[in-house]
């Protein structure tokens, strides 16, 4: 009971702050890093329209180089009627293939209808942006009607 006594009258204990070092601790979140950047919103370096524009002219330029490949002409000759972003129906792109199974989802992708003396022809490309010649096309879901280039 002695003891007990002793440590009642000594008063309550004060804590020895000899050994802390800087500033105290205001709260237990870490500082935000300043050297991150802000990723919320991914900096483009041309405007979108831009980019599509750019994407629609790389296409057209490699179908039209397969197309003048395949008629062994320059590819000068060759008129561009139509080129395009479009939606195919489903991943066949517009162009299905006799006795090949087909995802059936909508599938973003491109149109480009070239002609050379009066002759139509037709490339068709995915999302890749990756041109192909459709011998027997199959018109888009959506799109169409893109315009020239």
């Amino acid at each position: 009971m002695l003891a007990v006594g002793l440590v009642a009258c000594a008063g309550p204990l004060q804590p020895d702050t000899t050994a802390i070092i800087g500033p105290p601790v205001t709260s237990s979140k870490p500082p935000p890093p300043a050297s991150l950047p802000d990723v919320s919103q991914p900096p483009l370096s041309t405007p979108p329209s831009t980019t599509l524009a750019g994407t629609i002219e790389r296409i057209v330029e490699a179908a039209k180089s397969d197309l003048a490949g395949r008629l062994d002409i320059d590819p000068e000759d060759i008129a561009v009627v139509e080129a395009g972003e479009v939606t195919w129906r489903d991943s066949a792109r517009g162009c299905p293939q006799p006795g090949t199974s087909y995802l059936q989802v909508l599938t973003p992708g491109y149109l480009i209808r070239l002609q050379v003396g009066g002759i139509g022809y037709e490339y068709h490309a995915g999302a890749d942006g990756t041109p192909f010649y459709c011998l027997n096309p199959e018109p888009p879901a959506e799109g169409g009607g893109a315009g020239n280039v």
